[in-house]
């Protein structure tokens, strides 16, 4: 003790250090506490700290004993730098410190470690306690093994609230140090008899509760891979295992309530920070490796390779990286099915296990070490920018492509086929266009009857990642040296990819990715050439029953909407393709024929499905398979069309839209099984009793014809007929006609052109009346337009229809002079004025019907004439509609 006291009295440090702490004791007295000010004595501080690390070991054990020495070290403890602390990090409104006070708070609390080193006994318990206090405040943790009230009394007067940062920072100062908090520890359970087990314990629920908040999350796991290392074996083993199981989880179970994104994130971060616990090098633990190596954590891996974020993938990287490397020096079996068991035992139980994603076998360390080798050269690669760097390593693909198809002598796969797909994947991802076109190319061309995709699960992939990468046009444009006339790799790829691909699913699995496939092309904005493509592919698809009434709602949702404002040429080429599919893949046991025909009337007549095309005869020849012909024959046709046209409720007398989807169906049905019925009956029997002629006339299209001209015959002397009936009945006529088209000369084209023919005569009374009784307002005239679009349909397949244009011409004349003579009111200005439009229209309609009705051919230029001379006075005299006084 009198050494002590006379190194004290040749070096007097407590009154060295009480010099150069008074400025700081000032400035805390006059509340003048920031950054700015304290700089200098921040300085003074540091010089303090110098000193005490620059004296030995022996001589800190002699100041140790010094009584004065302890008390000075205490004082600038809590006295100054505490308070400093409290006073720099107290900020509610920020998540971190900045710089300045990072730099401070690192000065101050080594300061404060400094003097921990030297405290013994109670000082020691109680100076460390002063830095637990504020995490278990903060966190309202009751934790009264780390915290007493007698050892709080430093922080009665401090209110504010800390950040959690701050909290951390301390705990994680006295973990850091092994010396300080290892004699903390036996220092509590001398004091106490509490355990050390009970203290690491609760200072761990404490630490990993703050990790519950985002600002605290990695400080907080640093310092719990810390104090970890203080657990004893099996109490270590314990909470890792809690950690493990709370973060190797599938991502969408993950607790906290965080994004996929952050929840990835997370566990990865998890998984590095916990690595020499979860992976240690050097113990050889088969079972322990295996448990950890499950495919929720390798999913983890993967997801990680595949972020947007540099850092997720660095961090997935490293820990596969680590993984490879703890599996070849421990040298132990991870994944491994026994190989004890025979192989007949052993395939059976592989089938009912799912398969691993990463296994390692001694036995199989060459090979394997090779193709991880390989894959973590090929992802690594990947990061960089210039192709030129890539490509000398594209090669190592098709090594990879062979390792996933060949299978070990455990009956696993070499390489678990969902690496693959994570290549291809980081490809896409890659800002050169040449690399998304080679992955999208490697992937496109696999041969999934050797790599086993679907059985490990990727076809998720198949039906949406894969789905939305094929989004992009510049996967589509073709290398320099492709010739002129193909189309680039990517589109060849895709004409046989869906046939490969479906030929290894089974029946519910081709449902639900075909379903996949149509809803992501209608809940996404696709460009013409990915779209043509994509269509093409699935019309190449072999023939079997997949497409059900929900396809078909999509596929009519594709035309009526998703091809809309694509250029003319290839909207028409996916239109035919989407037939082409619908024929091939029709599953005639899930579907309606009228469903079926719904969808073929959303294809565009003048841009693909018109009679005369190979689109056209295609669909003939597929109607006339046996099947089809037992689909269409069970339906009754006839008796829907016919409660079509009468209607029902409110229907029965509203109009309808001539070119609406409903009547195109039943148009484009009654003229194709009418056409396949007549080609039917010249290839099967020529006889007279069942020749073309009389099977058509036993047809849907004969006997609807049959009901509508019934229901037209005769409409002058039937004033009280329904409007709603006549009208359905004429734009089906008119559809017909336009289905038919004009080039044809079969017994169908007969049938139909004499049963025009006859009705246009009534047609012609219907329309005047219409027009003079009803048709009388601004908002008619788009029905104006589609009764004089009827005529012209109608007219031209009149015999006699001279007769009926000459009464047409005399209605319009007088329609014409009482336009011109005007009227009293406004309001039956603006009549006449419509009237004087539809006067107008059915004038241009008589030349059309003039100038192309084959009839008329003769005595064309006569009828004209006399046409010209009866209706020039009255539309000279015709003043502009709705252009005279008092018409609005």
């Amino acid at each position: 003790m009198t050494t002590s006291k006379s190194q004290s009295e040749e070096f007097p440090y407590h009154l060295v250090i009480d010099f150069m702490t008074k400025p700081v004791q000032e400035q805390l007295k006059r509340g003048d506490v920031s950054t700015e000010t304290l700089r200098e004595s921040l300085a003074s501080l540091d010089t303090v700290l110098q000193m005490l690390s620059a004296s030995d070991a022996e001589s800190y054990e002699q100041k140790a004993t010094d009584s004065q020495w302890e008390e000075m070290l205490l004082h600038v403890f809590k006295d100054i730098c505490f308070p400093i602390l409290f006073s720099l990090h107290v900020f509610p409104d920020q998540t971190e410190p900045s710089s300045e006070k990072s730099k401070a708070f690192s000065v101050i609390s080594r300061l404060m470690m400094k003097c921990t080193h030297h405290f013994r006994g109670p000082t020691l318990g109680t100076a460390v306690t002063q830095m637990f206090i504020p995490a278990a405040t903060a966190l309202e943790i009751d934790e009264k093994v780390l915290v007493d009230k007698k050892d709080a009394s430093y922080f009665t007067a401090v209110k504010e609230p800390v950040t959690l940062f701050f909290c951390l920072e301390l705990v994680s100062s006295v973990v850091s140090s092994q010396e300080v908090f290892s004699r903390y520890l036996e220092n509590v359970e001398d004091k106490t008899n509490t355990s050390k087990d009970t203290v690491l314990t609760a200072l761990f629920n404490t630490v990993f509760k703050a990790s519950h908040s985002e600002t605290a999350f990695c400080k907080a796991f640093i310092l719990l891979s810390k104090l970890l290392t203080f657990f004893p074996e099996t109490l270590q083993k314990q909470h890792v295992n809690m950690l493990w199981e709370a973060y190797c989880q599938p991502l969408e179970q993950l607790a906290f309530g965080s994004s996929h994104k952050e929840a990835l994130w997370k566990s990865l971060y998890v998984f590095y920070c916990l690595r020499d616990y979860l992976f240690p090098l050097g113990k050889k633990n088969s079972g322990a490796l295996s448990e950890r190596m499950s495919n929720h954590f390798w999913l983890i891996v993967q997801s990680g390779l595949l972020s947007m974020e540099p850092a997720d993938r660095k961090l997935a990287m490293y820990l596969f990286k680590r993984l490879v490397d703890t599996c070849r020096e421990n040298g132990c079996d991870v994944n491994v099915a026994n190989t004890e068991q025979t192989k007949e035992q052993s395939e059976p139980s592989l089938k009912q296990k799912e398969e691993p994603i990463f296994w390692w076998s001694p036995k199989s360390a060459k090979a394997l070490g090779a193709v991880w080798e390989d894959f973590t050269l090929l992802i690594e690669t990947l990061e960089e920018k210039q192709v030129h760097i890539i490509k000398p390593l594209l090669p190592k693909m098709q090594k990879l492509i062979s390792a996933s198809s060949c299978q070990s002598a455990s009956g696993l796969k070499v390489f678990h086929s969902s690496w693959l797909v994570t290549v291809v994947s980081r490809c896409f991802q890659h800002e050169s266009h040449y690399m998304s076109r080679w992955g999208a190319q490697a992937l496109l061309t696999l041969d999934f009857q050797q790599v086993p995709l679907i059985a490990h699960g990727q076809l998720k992939f198949l039906s949406h990642d894969l789905l939305v990468y094929l989004q992009e046009n510049k996967l589509y444009t073709r290398y320099e040296s492709t010739e002129l006339g193909k189309s680039s790799p990517v589109g060849e790829a895709l004409r046989g990819f869906f046939d490969h691909l479906f030929k290894t699913l089974d029946k519910t699995q081709k449902v639900e990715y075909l379903t996949n496939v149509l809803q992501i092309v209608c809940d996404n904005s696709w460009g013409s050439i990915p779209l043509v493509f994509l269509f093409e592919g699935l019309s190449h698809i072999s023939q079997g029953p997949v497409i059900n009434s929900g396809h078909l709602k999509l596929i009519r949702n594709v035309l009526q909407a998703c091809l809309t404002t694509l250029e003319t040429m290839t909207r028409g080429a996916i239109q035919c393709f989407i037939c082409q599919m619908v024929m091939n893949l029709l599953d005639v046991n899930s579907t309606s024929l009228w469903e079926v025909f719904d969808t073929f009337a959303s294809v565009n007549r003048e841009e693909s499905l018109q009679r005369g095309t190979s689109l056209w005869d295609s669909l003939v020849r597929w109607l006339q398979t046996d099947e089809m012909l037992v689909f269409v024959k069970k339906e009754d046709i006839v008796s829907w069309i016919l409660d079509f046209l009468q209607g029902s409720g409110e229907e029965k007398d509203n109009n309808v839209v001539f070119e609406g989807y409903k009547v195109i169906s039943i148009a484009r049905m009654l003229i194709l099984t009418a056409v396949v019925t007549e080609e039917k009956s010249q290839s099967e029997n020529s006889s007279e009793e069942l020749s073309p002629a009389k099977a058509v006339e036993s047809s849907p299209l004969a006997r609807v014809l049959a009901k509508i001209s019934e229901s037209i015959s005769g409409v002058r002397n039937r004033p009280y007929i329904s409007a709603g009936l006549v009208g359905r009945c004429l734009a089906l006529l008119h559809s017909l006609s336009k289905e038919a088209g004009d080039s044809g000369d079969g017994e169908v084209d007969k049938m139909l052109s004499k049963s025009l023919g006859s009705c246009f005569t009534d047609t012609v009374h219907y329309t005047q009346h219409r027009l003079q009784t009803h048709l009388t307002q601004a908002g008619d005239l788009d029905e104006i337009k589609f009764y004089t679009d009827v005529l012209l349909s109608l007219g031209l397949h009149c015999r006699d229809v001279l007769p009926s244009l000459r009464e047409l011409v005399t209605f319009v004349n007088n329609v014409l002079h009482s336009a011109a003579s005007g009227a009293d009111s406004p309001q039956d200005l603006a009549k006449l004025d419509v009237l004087s439009c539809s006067a107008v229209r059915l004038l241009s309609t008589v030349f059309k019907i003039i100038s192309r009705s084959k009839v008329l051919q003769s005595e064309r230029s006569a009828v004209i004439s006399e046409i010209v001379a009866q209706v020039s006075m009255p539309l000279s005299d015709l003043p502009l509609p709705f252009s005279r006084k008092g018409v609005r």
